[in-house]
């Protein structure tokens, strides 16, 4: 058998027999048309799921009727005549019935979807696990599921996950199919398995949640550090305090952000943003080397402005109330400006939120 070859899915196929099939795909990895003994045929998308199948001059041959879901839920198809699909727990389909709810085709299946036992002649492509559009090619005896397609006989994937996932935690490598596990798992996307009852996801299910999960959280952390920033720095301006940089307005403002900070962002947010840019502003810089009194000025203040946050929500003040109290009971401290020395050039520290972050002096 000879392939050529188009990312995961192949565009030309030589089998043994003399016959070929050729197939075509657009950018987003679909395919778009595909041509074998039957013929050649069109597909009509429908999100992830093919809607309808024409002929070469663009007339339709084949409807589906799907349920509202990602992938497949195929309820019926249409080609002169209607077959409503009947499924089994896995999703494949065992009858195909006509409109008057007579049985027209069975198939019972192995393990990896060969079948077992059949009846029937429809030239419906969508048996095994038909329920989530997995797509039987009778030509090369495969079947294609979107992203790859399936060897039954071997019962792998014909190519690798092109997502180049690690042999770690669970997937033992990148060719097996759902982890083989074909009676309880299945693969719609061809990219990643899912059960279908109450089975626990693996520990790679697990990491790759948490890290979309940690990369949001920290996308929602910088949202909100900017906010409150841009909040801080407004609002100290209109008190007409005196010292933007050093004196009583600049202390204010650094009480004031981290305060609104903890109750906003919450108490770690503010530590990181506080703490962290007044050590290292951005990678080989540090104000507080940079900067002595002014940067220790600002870490005590805005440790008082976490506190505050913190602690003050019994009172019922608010933010701004809470700090200027701090500042005329001389809570807040300041420091003289001060003359820059030389910068020193120092490693990059994890947390600082960005370079040039405006919460310093």
């Amino acid at each position: 058998m000879k392939m050529g070859k188009s990312s995961n899915n192949k565009e030309m196929v030589h089998l043994p027999a003399g016959t070929r099939t050729t197939a075509t795909y657009d950018g987003n990895g679909k395919r778009r048309s595909y041509g074998d003994s039957a013929g050649f045929r069109k597909f009509l998308w429908d999100g992830k799921n093919i809607l309808l199948v024409t002929d070469v001059n663009g007339v339709t041959g084949r409807t589906y009727t799907l349920r509202p879901e990602v992938y497949g839920e195929l309820v019926c198809q249409r080609s002169g005549t209607t077959s409503f699909h009947h499924y089994d727990a896995l999703g494949s389909t065992r009858n195909l019935t006509d409109a008057n709810q007579g049985i027209t085709d069975t198939r019972d299946y192995k393990a990896f979807g060969l079948t077992n036992a059949s009846s029937g002649a429809n030239t419906n492509r969508f048996w095994w696990n038909g329920k989530w559009g997995y797509y039987f090619q009778p030509d090369p005896g495969n079947i294609w599921v979107r992203a790859r397609i399936l060897e039954q006989l071997e019962g792998r994937w014909k190519s690798r996950d092109n997502r180049m996932r690690l042999a770690l935690l669970g997937d033992v490598q990148n060719y097996v199919y759902s982890r083989n596990a074909p009676i309880i798992l299945v693969d719609p996307a061809g990219l990643q398995p899912f059960g279908l009852d109450l089975l626990a996801p693996s520990a790679l299910d697990f990491l790759g949640a948490g890290i979309a999960a940690l990369r949001g959280a920290l996308a929602a952390s910088r949202r909100c550090i900017d906010e409150v920033v841009r909040e801080a720095w407004s609002l100290s301006d209109k008190t007409g305090l005196p010292g933007r940089t050093g004196g009583k307005r600049d202390a204010f403002r650094h009480c004031l952000g981290s305060c609104k900070m903890v109750r906003r962002c919450g108490p770690g947010v503010a530590w990181m943003a506080g703490t962290g840019h007044e050590l290292w502003a951005a990678p080989g810089f540090s104000p507080i080397l940079r900067y002595p009194a002014l940067s220790a000025q600002d870490l005590s203040n805005n440790a008082t402005g976490r506190g505050l946050g913190a602690c003050g929500r019994n009172s019922g003040k608010q933010c701004h109330d809470l700090c200027m109290d701090a500042l005329r009971r001389g809570r807040l401290t300041t420091a003289p400006v001060q003359a820059p020395g030389p910068p020193p050039r120092l490693g990059p520290f994890w947390g600082v939120p960005r370079p040039g972050f405006p919460f310093g002096g």
